[in-house]
């Protein structure tokens, strides 16, 4: 049974985003969870800066399997935002993201915003705007010890949003391990929750996408 993994957590957005590498270790009771390396990218409303970009988080993820071992990566998809200019650009970037860390050998795990929303909201309840996302923040100070290192606030919640992301990908890997869901939730809804699909577990053959091989190089 493996206890120790590496996961990624990207919270993609059009103009910022923020990526926060966790190291997760199971004892036999609880998980600790260690921050490695966390980075805000500032992106321009353009296709070439929406590549550049993500090809720096690629080689930001090669660099962090290489001296640590990178298990998955947990990334935020795509929201419904109906009639908007945003879901075309997101839907942009989300998909090169992917691509490029799909074909370079990365098994990655979709995070629906409503999971991470649930995951949380056992622990609080989360409004919605500038106060939800201050809301976040202070949930991972106050029960997994992460407050990320940047200087704005924008970058700070990026950064704290994508540490969820993480800790939704190593929880899900130690359950996939066998750990029991009841040990690794204490409070949290790990599974269906008022019968709405917005669990860590729910269409996990849809979510978990596996390469087959690495099928090009960085």
């Amino acid at each position: 049974m493996k206890t120790e993994f590496v996961v990624g957590g990207l919270d993609l957005a059009s103009v910022s985003s923020g990526v926060t590498y966790v190291r997760g270790t199971w004892n036999g009771s609880t998980v600790k969870l260690e921050p490695l390396i966390e980075k805000a990218f500032r992106i321009e409303n353009s296709f070439p800066s929406r590549y550049e970009h993500a090809r720096k988080m690629l080689q930001l993820s090669c660099s962090v399997r290489d001296e640590y071992g990178l298990d998955l990566c947990a990334i935020e998809d795509y929201t419904m935002q109906i009639a908007s200019m945003v879901s075309f650009s997101m839907g942009e970037f989300g998909g090169i993201v992917r691509a490029f860390h799909y074909a370079s050998g990365f098994p990655i795990l979709l995070n629906k915003p409503q999971i991470m929303r649930s995951f949380i909201a056992d622990a609080r309840k989360i409004p919605k705007g500038a106060a939800g996302k201050r809301s976040i923040i202070e949930w991972c100070g106050e029960d997994f010890s992460y407050e990320s290192v940047q200087t704005y606030a924008k970058e700070r919640s990026d950064c704290s949003d994508a540490f969820v992301h993480a800790c939704l990908g190593i929880y899900t890997l130690l359950f996939l391990e066998g750990v029991p869901l009841s040990i690794l939730s204490e409070k949290r809804q790990m599974t269906w929750k008022n019968h709405k699909k917005s669990g860590i577990l729910d269409q996990l053959d849809v979510r978990l996408l596996y390469p087959r091989k690495r099928a090009v190089a960085e």
